[in-house]
């Protein structure tokens, strides 16, 4: 692997002094109770990242990262270089890629605890986004391109990537040729554990073609593919058999100032080996539809989508947090330059029962908001929140919340928040949090908070608190009732930028979940 490494690494400095760009280097180090990507749980670590730019559009950049409790190291690099020529760029190590709206192929969005918040957006960014969280799971580990051809009313473009990951099997899985876990444990199997010692490379191939005309209407048709092979090139089966992925489709948009529509279907299938070799294929199809309507004072979407039940992607990341049917709907109203007024609501069903499951899960939820802003009346919101699930975690939850900031003086700001949380069979639980902030102009600041929380049992409350900058899980539960003090500095001068926090949670019985955060970075 080093040899490829050391080879786009000169082909990158190449383009840059060919290209005589605008040479700069930002390192980075922070040590964070976080998600380093998109997990579902926090942990501690430490995280050293280097951004270098070699000109406008190219650069590269390295990460890595450390679990202070189990001592793991992992790491992801890539370098980027879109000045290869007018209409063509190359990109090779760590990195997301992402196809359409996403049912097939699609880049995780962070994950949110908070049972109020929506899981996933529609991804509106670039195919192919660089990976430096240094998290190497779920990120693809190859080359891209994209190669273009315009025109003066259309315009057509190639991209493609193929990627090819190492992880790693118990050595009676490798024997026999196969797993009962699934592609996604897959992603996870790290060689340091003791029983994980055969490796496997899991091949990725993908391609995209897409054309644009009046730069109103795009279309895009686009594939993907996967397999596990062991590197003698014996296929490897996961979930009990599966040796094969495959999956297809397209995605129609029209786009102006006003309106946007769009529709997307993708079909995916899965072959299957059986142990007396016959074969057998497992697949479905999935469908996202939406529409936009955005002027001055109103923006109003609604989506909408459905899949089979047979339907699975192991790289599909759209909208919503369930593989099944679902409907979204968000609107907001700014009548007045000061007033903004906001309503989402959303319903989705899995498209079939998990092993602890007694029916599809399902999950709604709903909101109303009004803001107002004036002057130094920074914002003073009303909100009411509703979210119901079915399945392991049934019943509804009812959030009322009301935020005031104002900033007297420029160099002050100050915030009272608080909050009722009703859940269906507990009694309710209440939060309140004042919140004070000084500014330095733009070059430094010190904010404090002070959180008084009533909490009843098996109701927690989740509060973000003065979260760093770029937190993954910016809030956390709080469980206990008590006192949560919050402190966070920032200091921005020549190019340099620091920020710390510090949290700790006094309850009656003792101090619990003391929190220290840092982040440090600098350009050169």
């Amino acid at each position: 692997m080093r040899f490829p490494m050391t080879a786009v690494f000169l082909l990158a400095v190449r383009v840059a002094f060919a290209a005589g760009g605008d040479y700069s280097a930002r390192l980075q180090g922070e040590y964070r109770r976080d998600a380093v990507d998109f997990e579902e749980k926090t942990r501690e670590f430490h995280r050293e990242r280097i951004f270098l730019k070699f000109s406008e559009k190219s650069a590269a950049s390295a990460a890595h990262t450390r679990d202070t409790k189990t001592g793991i190291s992992r790491g992801t690099w890539n370098i980027f270089l879109r000045d290869l020529g007018p209409n063509f760029s190359f990109a090779a190590g760590n990195f997301h890629a992402h196809f359409g709206k996403g049912l097939l192929l699609g880049k995780r969005s962070a994950w949110q605890p908070d049972l109020f918040s929506r899981r996933g957006s529609i991804h509106e960014g670039d195919t192919f986004i660089p990976c430096n969280s240094g998290n190497p799971y779920f990120a693809f580990n190859g080359v891209a391109f994209e190669f273009g051809i315009e025109g003066d009313d259309i315009s057509f473009s190639l991209r493609a990537f193929y990627s090819l990951r190492e992880r790693h099997a118990t050595q009676e899985e490798y024997e026999s040729r196969g797993t009962a876990a699934s592609g996604t444990s897959m992603e996870n199997r790290d060689r340091r554990d003791r029983l994980y010692i055969e490796p496997v490379h899991i091949h990725t191939p993908g391609a995209l073609l897409a054309a644009n005309l009046f730069g109103l209407l795009t279309v895009q048709a686009y594939g993907l593919g996967n397999g596990v092979f062991t590197p003698r090139g014996d296929s490897f089966s996961v979930a009990g058999g599966a040796e094969r992925f495959a999956g297809g489709g397209f995605t129609a948009e029209y786009r102006d100032d006003f309106i946007a529509l769009f529709f997307e279907r993708v079909t995916a299938q899965t072959r299957f080996y059986n142990d007396d070799g016959s074969s057998a294929s497992n697949g479905g199809s999935a469908y996202l539809g939406g529409m936009g309507l955005m002027s001055s004072c109103v923006r109003l979407s609604l989506i909408w989508k459905d899949a089979d039940q047979h339907y699975y992607s192991p790289y599909g990341a759209s909208v919503g947090e369930y593989t099944g049917t679902g409907l979204f709907l968000d609107g907001t109203l700014t009548p007045r330059s000061f007033l903004k007024i906001g309503v989402s609501a959303s319903s989705e069903r899995k498209t079939a029962t998990g092993p602890r499951d007694h029916e599809r899960p399902m999950a709604k939820r709903e909101c109303a908001f009004v803001d107002i802003s004036h002057r130094w009346l920074e914002l003073c919101r009303f909100e009411a929140a509703v979210s119901s699930r079915s399945g392991n975690d049934p019943g509804a939850r009812r959030r009322w919340r009301q935020r005031l900031a104002v900033r007297p003086w420029k160099f002050l700001s100050l915030s009272f928040t608080g909050t009722y949380l009703k859940r269906s069979g507990s009694a309710a639980s209440r939060t309140g949090t004042a919140a004070v902030s000084a500014h330095y102009r733009r070059t430094s600041s010190l904010s404090l908070s002070i959180t008084r929380a009533f909490i009843a049992e098996g109701n927690p409350a989740y509060e973000s608190l003065l979260p760093l900058r770029n937190s993954r899980i910016p809030g956390s539960f709080i469980r206990e009732s008590g006192f949560i003090l919050a402190g966070k500095m920032t200091l921005a001068m020549g190019g340099v930028y620091f920020s710390a926090r510090a949290a700790r949670h006094l309850t009656q019985a003792e101090c619990e979940n003391t929190v220290a955060e840092l982040f440090a970075s600098g350009t050169f």
